[in-house]
């Protein structure tokens, strides 16, 4: 029973080991199929991402290349050339030059709806000549409306930069006087210098280049799992999903930017300026960096965008609900399947150990019946032995009663001649003394004679009695 008890605990040990063990593999295989579903889902959602992004890049891209070949081909209009007019310098151009100048840019300017404004402007930052085109309609500056915009950035930045090489300032609203043109106007401006040399006066043409038909083409490309979304270098948004948060910082609204909605988000994007991907608030965000200007090795300022693609909290919340369901019914399954197979193993072990030992039980009485039957079997040995002795002297007192019964009758005939003849010798004796004739005498011989005689062929008889019984003794 102790026994029993003993191997009845050490299976349960057992199981329960085999059941921890079953259950941590569950669980690592079901973490792990959790994780592959999630990622897999996280890596398609990047893919969308990445297709988005790419076409914002690449719509963005284009379009200041079109800027950039718009540039060089105002530069190099026969207009502004040197040989249109033998005179040099801003105060001495002639009427003519500066309608040929005038309608050289409205040739332009009516060619591309985005252009909003084409300025010449002289080294000191005076506007020479200024055309501003709204809503197909071109308005050509007088004289003295032209404005000096020495202390703009993008004239500044602009003359750092040498032809052939362009300036590209960064993006923000068109002003005019002091005020946020409404409804608003994203504008780059780009700019080529021109130089006394190849033009009519040292220089800067410079471009308002309006973008609201690009980031209204981009926001067309955004999908619920990728809604695009542009930043700029101090983390404003040129576009967002919610147009109310764009243009932060030309409406006097700091809050409006990634930097202070999400700073985890921001912090990534510095430590990864080369772009990447960061999960914040549920959503998968990829980024990827938009370099309009690079400076051109001139000491102008580089300028730099971010474009975003986001998802929104859904794809990500069902993602990993569906890689979870997925783990937990690989869990149970795992750990309904081992369950039962550690308990079927248990109850064949307890079942062979409950045999074992009955088999066990059962060996020990057959091992006590066999002692005694081995010590019944040595004590009928014993009895046949001592029934074997017991025939035996049984047997011997038969075969000695018969020997006597034998020799019994030669023996007695022996005696009573032996015993006749020593009568008769006692007689012939007697009748010697009193006087014996010679007839009694001859009579008296012959009786000793016979009983000799007698009792020699008995004794004969028993001395071959004797000799019998001695052959089967032997």
């Amino acid at each position: 029973m102790t026994s029993s008890t003993h191997y009845l605990t050490k299976l349960k040990r057992r199981v329960l080991m085999n059941f921890a063990l079953v259950l941590i593999l569950a669980l690592s295989l079901s973490w792990l199929t959790y994780q592959l579903l999630y990622i897999n889902k996280v890596d398609e959602l990047k893919n969308i991402q990445d297709q988005k992004l790419f076409i914002a890049t690449n719509l963005f891209s284009r379009e200041i290349g079109n800027l950039g070949d718009l540039l060089t081909l105002l530069a190099n209009g026969q207009a502004l050339s040197h040989k249109s007019d033998e005179t040099k310098g801003t105060q001495n151009l002639s009427l003519k030059v500066q309608q040929q100048i005038q309608e050289h840019f409205i040739e332009f300017g009516q060619a591309s709806s985005k252009i909003a404004q084409i300025r010449w402007l002289d080294q000191n930052g005076q506007e020479v000549v200024r055309v501003d085109f709204t809503g197909g309609k071109v308005k050509v500056s007088e004289a003295n409306s032209l404005q000096n915009k020495q202390a703009r950035y993008y004239f500044i930045q602009g003359m750092k930069v040498a032809a052939p090489n362009k300036y590209f300032s960064p993006i923000d609203l068109n002003v005019e006087h002091g005020e946020v043109v409404q409804p608003f106007e994203p504008t780059i401006r780009g700019t080529i210098q021109t130089s006394s040399g190849t033009h009519l006066f040292q220089g800067l043409i410079l471009v308002n280049y309006r973008l609201d038909n690009l980031l209204t083409t981009i926001r067309d490309h955004s999908i619920s799992d990728a809604q695009i979304s542009i930043v700029n270098r101090d983390g404003y948004w040129l576009l967002h999903p919610q147009p109310e948060k764009e243009w932060g910082f030309m409406l006097d609204k700091p809050q409006l930017s990634l930097k202070t909605e999400l700073p985890k988000l921001w912090l990534h994007q510095t430590k990864y300026p080369e772009g990447g991907y960061e999960i914040t608030n549920n959503s998968l965000s990829s980024f990827m960096p938009l370099t309009t200007f690079t400076g051109a090795d001139s000491g102008a300022n580089s300028n730099q965008l971010f474009v975003y693609a986001t998802s929104n909290q859904v794809y990500l919340a069902l993602a990993s609900r569906s890689a979870l369901y997925f783990a937990l019914a690989i869990l149970l399954t795992l750990t309904l399947g081992g369950s039962i197979i550690i308990w079927r193993g248990y109850r064949y072990h307890s079942k062979l150990i409950e045999l074992s030992l009955k088999l066990q039980h059962e060996h020990q009485k057959l091992e006590q019946a066999n002692d005694a039957l081995v010590e019944n079997i040595a004590r009928q040995q014993l009895l046949q032995d001592e029934l074997v002795e017991a025939n035996k002297l049984s047997s011997l007192g038969l075969m000695v009663a018969g020997v006597a019964h034998e020799l019994n009758t030669p023996i007695g005939g022996a005696i009573i001649c032996v015993s006749n003849a020593d009568d008769a010798n006692n007689k012939l004796k007697l009748a010697m003394v009193k006087g014996i004739s010679k007839s009694q005498f001859s009579a008296g011989v012959d009786i000793i004679n016979r009983s000799l005689h007698l009792a020699i062929i008995n004794l004969d008889k028993a001395v071959n009695h004797i000799k019998h019984f001695k052959r089967l003794a032997i």
